[in-house]
């Protein structure tokens, strides 16, 4: 599975567009991760920037809601002064609960008067929380997607089956369970496709059919989601591919026959022995000039091998129509009249059961099995009736259709009907109103299609893993054969994925020569620029949208907040709007509040009371409040007012006399 991961060398990095997120959502950077933890602080930060000045905006709308100028008592106007001072949501909630004890059989319902305070605090801590939380997905660290960046685009070698088994069957064992799977499941821009099951009719002559038929059919799958090609809505193409299946009928078509048969021997390199031929469409004898040999079988299985094979075997052949000189993987056969079919390529698949042996009857088409073998001795020395294959070899036969769909400029989409495979050096011929990138496209699917087909998909069957150590399966279900084709079909979609992620990326070991560019390399280059995959580590992604809705709102409020709380409160035509509410949140200021405690102790003369900073009338030094307060709580300290109106000017005079009891007294005179 780790080869498929695509190497940190060859990752796009900078700014590209994730088309499955939309033209603005998908905006996106991809960084090294070092890059990545800058940004993830710089969001920290600026979140809890923009939290801290959007609090102090709640604060204040509080604050003036409540300012309302009625006659409140001492705890409102402290909850008042409070929320002046602009404390955090978690000193704001302590601070409210001090206050709402503190006053606990003082005042009317202190604690439930303090509820909806600190409800509407903790309310916006959460709302940090997720503010946080969101911030931290702008940057996506795992199993992301990323584009590819390959010098070696198109270096592409067509794997065989044996390699490919290997990936696909490694690629199947760990992601296809309905469980957990690992992060490299999501390599592959769909871990499995979708097969839609359904009983149809034979798809050759009904003759030729031994039972009933089954098709296996993908649906229009969209290549942005099948091979992961980022591309937008107008460069859309859809792959269709269906597959229908039924077990053929053997009468009159197997003969045994001996090894001195040296023709029929040396075609199909049986050494000694009898061996099984079926007969169903003539062998390619000269892949030069494709001829054929008349007489001699389609397939053949050595019965002596399959004595002593305890497991199930097969092979293939095919016959493409592809509506050019065939290749010799594509034209292996020229089928009988019975399986000719020209809306499709025709696979046989021969399936030997050898020498495997079951418990109890199978009933399904392609592995039945009611013949009685020779008893077997069981561990407690008792016989077992043991049930061996009905045929040695018993073939299916599949039609392979594919259809393709493009979108076109002003006008409905295109699809061809079902029928072969897509000749790669017709593209141009068969898609005229296809764009470039299109046809790029489909000239690099229609080549990996025209190298593989559903036997070459796997090199084993599930059934096999039922057989133990004696070669004998307990039973197989009636379905057997649908479960199995399934699977393959299943598995040849995981191939072609993988194939077009290997062209994307390419081989470095292979000579820019032996690329498999088509005839215009831009276009070609383009598709490789396009392939996106999943990257597990290394690199991080950047949402250009979140980082930049982040940032936005962060400025906002913090330039709201200092321009209302900071500076516009200074300005008369601002307080003017705002009046007479904005003049109680000045008046509960911290220096209002300290001008009022100098005032009540006689202490300077306060000139700018309508202010936010009022200021005395001269440079009167002032005692420090705490020691004003010390003095005064000595019991020997003693102060008196007295008041009188003197009618000189209008102007009325407060007499203030203090002095330590039993001493001189001295007299302060201020003028209100």
């Amino acid at each position: 599975m780790s080869e498929l991961e695509l190497d940190t060398r060859f990752v796009k990095l900078g700014t590209w567009t994730n088309f499955d997120q939309g033209p603005i959502i998908g905006k996106t950077i991809t960084a090294n991760a070092r890059t990545g933890t800058l940004i993830v602080a710089l969001l920290a930060v600026l979140s809890t920037l923009g939290t801290a000045h959007l609090w102090n905006l709640v604060a204040f709308c509080i604050h003036q809601l409540r300012a309302d100028g009625r006659l409140a008592d001492a705890l409102f106007l402290q909850q008042q002064a409070l929320l002046r001072t602009l404390p955090p949501p978690s000193t704001l909630v302590a601070d409210v609960f001090k206050l709402g004890w503190s006053w606990r059989n003082k005042t009317r319902r202190p604690i439930i008067r303090s509820i909806p305070l600190i409800l509407l605090a903790l309310i916006f801590a959460a709302a940090t929380l997720a503010a946080s939380i969101f911030s931290s997905l702008v940057v996506d660290s795992s199993n992301l997607a990323v584009l590819v960046n390959s010098p070696f685009c198109g270096r592409m070698t067509v794997l065989l089956p044996p390699a490919m088994h290997s990936i696909t069957e490694s690629y199947e064992r760990q992601c296809y369970g309905n469980g957990s799977r690992p992060g490299t499941c999501n390599v592959l821009s769909r871990p499995r496709i979708p097969i839609a099951i359904q009983n149809a009719s034979c798809p050759f002559n009904s003759t030729i059919c031994a039972h009933a038929a089954v098709s296996l059919d993908s649906g229009l799958q969209n290549i942005r989601d099948l091979y992961g090609f980022n591309i937008p809505s107008d460069h859309s193409l859809q792959i269709r591919k269906k597959t229908t299946c039924a077990v053929l009928s053997t009468e009159g078509r197997t003969d045994i026959s001996d090894a001195a048969n040296t023709e029929v021997a040396d075609s199909f390199v049986v050494s000694s022995g009898e061996y099984l031929a079926l007969y169903y469409g003539s062998q390619v004898v000269d892949f030069e000039s494709f001829t054929f040999n008349k007489t001699t079988p389609t397939f053949v299985n050595s019965l002596m091998k399959a004595n002593v094979t305890r497991d199930f075997t097969f092979g293939s052949v095919v016959d493409f129509n592809t509506g050019t000189i065939p290749t010799a993987y594509s034209f292996q056969f020229d089928p009988i009249p019975e399986l000719r079919n020209n809306h499709g390529d025709i696979v046989l698949i021969f399936v030997s059961s050898n020498s495997v042996l079951y418990e109890e009857q199978v009933n399904d088409p392609l592995f039945a099995a009611d013949t009685f073998e020779s008893p077997a001795t069981s561990l407690l020395s008792t016989q077992v009736m043991r049930y061996g294959a009905n045929d040695p070899t018993r073939p299916v036969g599949c039609l392979e259709q594919f259809q393709y769909c493009h979108r076109r400029t002003s006008r409905e989409d295109f699809c061809t009907e079902l029928g072969s495979r897509q000749d790669p050096k017709l593209v141009d011929t068969d898609f005229p109103d296809a764009n470039n990138f299109q046809r790029a496209a489909l000239r690099l699917l229609a080549t990996i299609y025209q190298t593989s087909d559903i036997s070459k998909a796997s090199s084993r069957f599930m059934a096999s893993a039922a057989i133990n150590i004696q070669g004998v399966i307990d039973s197989l279900p009636n379905d057997q054969w649908i479960q199995e084709l399934a699977r393959w079909e299943s598995l040849w979609w995981t191939g072609t994925q993988v194939s077009v992620r290997n062209y994307a990326v390419g081989d470095p070991s292979i000579p820019p020569s032996n690329t498999t560019l088509g005839s215009n390399p831009a276009d070609d280059k383009e598709l490789c620029r396009a392939y996106k995959t999943k990257k597990t580590s290394n690199v991080v992604n950047i949402n250009v949208f979140g980082l930049a809705l982040v940032i936005t709102i962060t400025l906002l409020i913090t330039i709201l907040d200092i321009t209302i709380l900071k500076f516009a409160i200074f300005l008369t035509r601002f307080r003017r709007a705002l009046a007479p509410r904005v003049d109680r949140w000045i008046q509960d200021g911290i220096w209002q509040l300290q001008r009022r405690a100098y005032e009540a102790r006689g202490h300077g003369e306060w000139i700018n009371l309508q202010n936010e900073i009022p200021v005395t009338r001269d440079r009167r030094t002032l005692s420090d409040l705490a020691r004003l307060d010390e003095v005064e709580r000595k019991p020997e300290y003693e102060r008196t007012f007295s008041a009188k109106v003197e009618a000189k000017r209008g102007v009325v005079a407060v007499r203030v006399v203090e002095g330590r009891r039993g001493e001189g007294m001295f007299d302060r005179n201020n003028v209100i």
